[in-house]
């Protein structure tokens, strides 16, 4: 995975999540407007997404004190949820709707965690750090998407994979113990947390739009 590059960043996902809310305001630039209910879709699907990181990092800073470790961490975790909605558009709504959400979701993401995060920027290293999360996510798309859905904990199975990216970021990547804890961890918050409701809504908002 390609690391992140931006320096000093000592502020927490907690930061983040307390910033990021349901911003009905599109945060893409240079691209045509989105329809009111699109943005209101992919901003609840990607709140969503970043409740469900959260919930598996609770426990990241008991496993390495360091913030920005922990941050990446995170983020990686992020990418794996975001590659289990990519399948979900798939499977619902076929390859165009899922192509159409995945550009929906890269002109909107990026943007949103970097106004939240680094708002205070000059533009230029705002404009720096949105490019390198987007590298960072379609990298993500990429290694998540060679793998499999499983729900099994095996090496080619997303969520064990994502627990062993996780953990290399968190400095402990040869803990094979701590491996399957963060994979059963992914799953459960899976299953506790569902995203059905947020890809479906974002999905039919996508159909039945004309932009």
């Amino acid at each position: 995975m390609v690391e992140y590059t931006q320096g000093g960043r000592t502020r927490t996902m907690a930061f983040l999540r307390r910033l990021f809310g349901l911003n009905t305001t599109s945060p893409r630039k240079n691209a045509a407007p989105l329809a009111p209910n699109i943005v209101v879709a992919v901003a609840e699907l990607e709140t969503h997404l970043v409740r469900m990181a959260s919930a598996v990092a609770a426990d990241f800073q008991s496993i390495q004190t360091n913030s920005f470790r922990a941050t990446h961490a995170e983020f990686e975790v992020l990418y794996a949820y975001l590659n289990y909605a990519d399948r979900s558009f798939f499977g619902l709504f076929g390859p165009a709707v899922r192509k159409r959400a995945l550009e929906v979701i890269e002109g909107s993401l990026p943007q949103r965690i970097t106004a939240a995060f680094c708002g205070g920027w000059p533009e230029p290293l705002q404009k720096k750090h949105v490019a390198e999360f987007l590298v960072n996510m379609r990298n993500g798309e990429q290694e998540y998407g060679l793998c499999k859905p499983t729900g099994l904990p095996r090496q080619d199975d997303v969520f064990m994979r994502c627990a062993i990216n996780a953990l290399e970021d968190l400095g402990h990547s040869e803990d094979s113990s701590k491996a399957l804890s963060l994979c059963l961890k992914l799953m459960s918050v899976y299953v506790e947390m569902p995203m059905a409701p947020y890809v479906e809504k974002l999905g039919k908002a996508l159909m039945n739009s004309s932009t």
